[in-house]
């Protein structure tokens, strides 16, 4: 699986607030970009709507779609906490015709975190931990589980006309095992975000360098010899921010982010002075380089709210994402490294809108959204060159309704087509996927209670010899409390 493709299935799951929103874009080896709006555990249960139902943590400002820091002290004065998790799981499951053999992949994925923040005073403190977790499994056995912590604090503040903050955060993945090479990661992650508000615009700023090292070690089970590699992934994202917010009839947001990333990898082969290739008779050690990577990206991104009366609203949305991908081996083939020889590029655009409402004096929400993704990829591994254009069709709806004991009840559901080829035939699968969820608002928003789960299914929608199918099931739960 393509890292592009884990970072667009990721972003369907992301949730949190302050910094934990930017670790979701983090530009570090998770991935270079999560295209698409976060959807909270609120909105899951929705159907997984993301721009036409209102929600405290996916709004149209500057911390929750410009991701940057500056904005956390627009929201509220005093203090907030809260807490979330998700866990989602994908089955692939491969079925020979004419025969009994069944072939399964699992993905499962973990987020929680809790965060804490004081504001007041045009400024703003603030602390974050996050656990990531991201396992998979198939036939072969060559499974993949990554996980480990992030901490991270946060400030902010007003010098003059401008808003600033600054964040610095560690975090950690071990277990890694993509060419049977078990590795380490480690990565810090500054980030200083600027914002200023001329006449009813928003214009802000955010520059995140992210120092990721790696370190990874294959060793030989009979003891003949020992690799050690060390892989530095140094990348730069910048990020820049257009919003008008302050209308409470329309409401427009852009974001434009670069990224850059350059790494290398060196391997430490030592030998033991029993390996019969040894050309020594004692223990010998080497350093030779293994490979070279250049990594480049654009991501774009526009919602558009418009509120047609105080109960009727619609929004419009879009993502346009580039990425170029280099990978070059050196000279030294008996020591493969960590990624193969690669030269990707390739696109993804999404564009959707649609129509929320309020119901029921208030007490009730319903929204429906279409979205419209397709994308190209085109690769050259071990000189073998493959262009591929998918794209997916799919239509949400939701619908909350608040009960006077403060208890909301919330269902939605997706439907869709995936083409997974469009130049091939038998990759046409059916999207279906249902939603509950269940609120606790005890005091109209001070404390907050949030929880949804999801069924989802991919079906093919042909016959060929080999069919695949897809269940996804996935639960989240956030709570909110207000001082």
């Amino acid at each position: 699986m393509k890292r592009w493709w884990m970072a667009a299935a990721l972003s369907l799951l992301c949730g949190g607030s302050a910094w934990a929103q930017y670790l979701d874009y983090a530009v570090g080896q998770r991935a270079h970009f999560e295209p698409g709006s976060r959807v909270t555990a609120r909105l899951m249960g929705m159907g997984g709507l993301a721009a036409v139902i209102e929600d405290e943590n996916n709004e149209l400002n500057l911390i929750d779609f410009g991701r940057n820091l500056a904005g956390i002290a627009d929201d509220r004065d005093g203090w907030s906490v809260e807490g979330w998790g998700r866990r989602s799981r994908d089955v692939d499951e491969y079925r020979i015709m004419g025969q009994g053999d069944r072939y399964r992949y699992r993905v499962s994925r973990e987020r929680s975190g809790i965060d804490a923040a004081w504001r007041g005073g045009g400024k703003t403190y603030g602390l974050t931990v996050l656990w990531d977790r991201l396992k998979t499994a198939d036939p072969a056995g060559d499974g993949t589980n990554v996980r480990g912590p992030s901490v991270s604090a946060y400030a902010g503040g007003v010098l003059g006309p401008v808003r600033w903050g600054a964040g610095i955060g560690g975090w950690t993945d071990d277990q890694f095992y993509p060419l049977q090479i078990a590795h380490a990661a480690t990565g810090w992650v500054y980030s200083l975000g600027l914002a200023a508000d001329p006449g009813a615009w928003t214009i802000g700023a955010q520059l995140a360098v992210d120092d990721v090292s790696i370190d990874g070690e294959s060793k030989d089970p009979e003891g003949y010899h020992r690799d050690e590699y060390t892989w530095s992934r140094p990348a730069t994202s910048l990020r820049l921010s257009l919003l008008r917010e302050r209308s409470a009839r329309l409401g427009l947001g852009l974001n434009c982010t670069f990224l850059r990333r350059e790494g290398i990898e060196e391997a430490s082969i030592s030998w033991s002075d029993r390996y019969p290739y040894n050309p020594s008779d004692r223990g010998f050690t080497t350093t030779v380089p293994t490979f070279e990577e250049e990594e480049s990206g654009l991501l774009l991104e526009g919602r558009m709210r418009y509120r047609w009366t105080d109960a009727l609203q619609s929004a419009l949305f879009s993502t346009l994402e580039t990425f170029d991908v280099k990978v070059e081996d050196s000279a030294n083939t008996n020591f493969p490294g960590s990624l193969r020889a690669e030269d990707s590029d390739g696109w993804i655009w999404t564009g959707g809108g649609g129509m929320g409402c309020r119901l029921l004096g208030g007490r009730a929400h319903a929204g429906v959204e279409g979205l419209y993704t397709q994308g190209n990829l085109e690769s050259i591994e071990e000189g073998v060159s493959t262009s591929t254009d998918w794209r997916v069709v799919e239509a949400r709806a939701g619908v909350e309704v608040l009960f006077r004991s403060r208890l909301a009840l919330r269902g939605g559901g997706t439907f869709g087509v995936r083409d997974g080829d469009v130049d091939a035939p038998s990759n046409l699968y059916n999207i279906r996927s249902l939603t509950i969820g269940l609120g606790y608002i005890p005091l109209g928003g001070t404390i907050v209670l949030d929880g949804a789960l999801v069924w989802g299914w991919w079906k093919p929608d042909y016959e060929a010899s080999i069919e695949a199918e897809r269940e996804t099931t996935a639960a989240a739960v956030s709570a909110r409390f207000l001082f």
